[in-house]
């Protein structure tokens, strides 16, 4: 693990009690490359992260293996886990590895679920998996198949249907919402619709042990998240979990020049909430093209929203919205209406929401490119009543920064540590070779 050079005086916002500067770069032995996945603080305020290495030649049959870390509060390597404070493996043996999410139990034990990709034209070249380790990064081998469970996917496709240039990308992605540990320790995950031959994505339930919850939406084990009433299949997104409550994010293309953002609850046995939105749907249109990247929910069910618009040449500018527990627009919020603040970094896009306890937002994402500028990762406040919080940020109420000078980033995923810390992970793309590095910033919020 390497980190930036200390300045005399950091930029507005940036942690300097985190790595080096506010900035930790990881570093995990032997590798060619390091694509950050998910990140989870744990109830003993440990930072678990997961990422999908590239690794040297020859060292496995197949190009990648996922890595896990853990890390200290600020930022430093925890070596009492797996070996020095970096583990590695695949889900299942000889296989690729796409990372989705990670989550903890009550009892420290960590999941990390995925895609283990043979990387070779069969049926069924992708097979979802989960795997769990002890809290110390041993590997559980009495949980499923030595530490592994395989999900059945519930409809594969078959070869026609299913062309070899298409595979699930998941941690390019950078989103949670494809996996959640449920207060009774069952799990929920995604599984979207490159998986289906119909266009369908599929929400699946596993008892604590990774076996198929049959009691699960009447018996079938798995919820179908397909069309809206009178619209075209859903692009899911991801989902998060309100009170007992399942919601589902989406974007659905009304027509050729028109998308919508798509909210639609299920109860958490699997049935349809007719009682949210209409019918169980919230369909939310806007005079510019609208698609969701997360969603999180306050402490009264209400649901915050957060992704980008395509402005007139088509460059993203990111939205922060909110509405009730009941799926309707939230008035005492911008009066119901999209969030955009126009910022000096110009185009720039939300890709992660958090509540902090009083009420506020903190978002993050990126900054995109200008003609003579890089990718930056970008965090903002702004307060319950949906202005930007000029009290973050130097007065500015948002940051944008760079790993090192000259390389571009990628935002992937964020936490909140404490009411007081936030972080962000991201990929810094090397300037001359293209490789990737996984970072974490931390933030004083």
């Amino acid at each position: 693990m390497s980190s930036q050079k200390k300045t005399s005086r950091l930029p507005d916002a940036l942690d300097p009690t985190f790595g080096m500067g506010g900035k930790t770069i990881l570093n995990f032995p032997e590798t060619l490359a390091i694509a950050a996945g998910d990140v989870i603080v744990t109830s003993a305020h440990k930072i678990v992260i997961a990422t999908e290495l590239v690794l040297a030649p020859g060292e496995y049959p197949l190009h990648s293996a996922y890595g896990l870390c853990r890390l200290e509060k600020n930022g430093a390597l925890d070596p009492s886990f797996g070996q020095e404070g970096y583990l590695r493996g695949h889900f299942l043996p000889a296989q690729g590895v796409n990372v989705s999410g990670l989550g903890a139990l009550d009892n420290g034990k960590i999941l990390l679920y995925g895609i283990s990709d043979t990387d070779s034209d069969v049926v069924d070249r992708f097979k979802p998996c989960l795997t769990r380790f002890h809290e110390n990064g041993e590997l559980d081998r009495g949980f499923g198949t030595d530490g592994t469970v395989t999900i059945l996917i519930p409809k594969p496709r078959d070869r026609e249907t299913y062309p070899d240039a298409q595979r699930p990308l998941y941690a390019s992605q950078g989103n949670k919402g494809q996996f959640s540990v449920l207060p009774d320790q069952k799990v929920l995950v995604l599984l979207d619709s490159q998986f289906s031959p119909e266009g369908e994505s599929w929400i699946l339930q596993l008892m604590p042990d990774g076996t198929p919850d049959a009691g699960f939406n009447n018996g079938q084990g798995y919820l179908v998240i397909k069309e809206a009433p009178s619209l075209p299949t859903i692009e899911v997104k991801g989902f998060v979990l309100q009170s007992n409550k399942i919601v589902v994010y989406g974007t659905v293309r009304m027509d050729s020049s028109t998308f919508a953002a798509v909210l639609v609850r299920f109860h958490q046995d699997g049935r349809l909430d007719a009682d949210f939105g209409a019918a169980g749907y919230v369909i939310f249109t806007w005079e510019k093209l609208i698609a969701i990247d997360s969603v999180a929910v306050q402490a009264d069910g209400r649901l915050v929203i957060v992704g980008y618009y395509f402005s007139d040449n088509m460059a993203p500018y990111g939205i922060l919205m909110k509405f009730t527990a009941n799926g309707q627009p939230d008035t005492s919020f911008n009066a119901g209406k999209p969030i955009v603040t126009p910022l000096k970094s110009g185009s720039y896009r939300w890709q992660g929401v958090a509540i902090l306890g009083d009420g506020r937002v903190m978002v993050s994402g990126l900054s995109l490119p200008t003609d003579s500028e890089k990718n930056r990762l970008m965090v903002a406040r702004y307060l319950a009543s949906g202005e930007l919080d000029l009290s973050f940020g130097g007065g500015a109420g948002w940051v944008a920064t760079s790993i090192v000078e000259g390389n571009s980033v990628l935002f992937k995923s964020s936490a909140l540590q404490d009411n007081a810390r936030f972080l962000c992970m991201g990929d810094m793309i090397n300037a001359e070779t293209g490789s990737r590095r996984a970072c974490a910033v931390g933030y004083v919020i």
